[in-house]
């Protein structure tokens, strides 16, 4: 009689081969095999052994971060000098230039990340397109001194 594993193995490669290059396929995949969608049943006593270890551990950083505090409200020596800054203020930035934006995009790497919305190799060949878009964004973020939330998101994936 053969095992579930050796059931789902023509089938999960063969799932992963039609599916090859869509992320979500992938990892839905992945999760059916390993059997993510099933949750644990705990007993009572695990519960209670689980709520007893995070409470110890919480009471332990209490006491880590009163003790800390405690120690420098009673230090009269301050071990690190306060240094005021002597520069001038950064208050102003100089403009974004279309040359800085050439040479910039000229040196960057043509490789790209299969989740890139454009392949660096489109925006490197059509320079004259893209350099005055960027310089543009960037001064006006540099002259307003904000950042579009809409562009501040992380896409991290994980590789195998």
């Amino acid at each position: 009689m053969a095992s579930g594993i050796e059931e789902k193995q023509p089938a999960a490669a063969a799932a992963s081969r039609s599916r090859f290059g869509d992320t979500k396929s992938t990892w839905r995949v992945a999760q059916r095999l390993l059997h993510t969608d099933r949750q644990a049943v705990h007993d009572d006593a695990d519960c209670a052994t689980l709520v007893a270890t995070f409470s110890q551990y919480f009471v332990e950083i209490s006491q880590i971060r009163a003790n800390i505090a405690s120690t420098l409200q009673s230090m009269t020596v301050r071990h690190f000098e306060v240094r005021r800054h002597v520069g001038s203020k950064l208050s102003t930035f100089l403009e974004v230039t279309l040359d800085e934006v050439r040479r910039l995009l000229s040196k960057m790497p043509s490789k790209s990340s299969p989740h890139d919305v454009l392949p660096c190799s489109l925006i490197k060949s059509c320079q004259d397109v893209f350099a005055p878009v960027i310089a543009k964004l960037a001064n006006l973020s540099l002259r307003s001194g904000k950042f579009p939330t809409c562009y501040r998101c992380v896409h991290r994936y994980c590789r195998f």
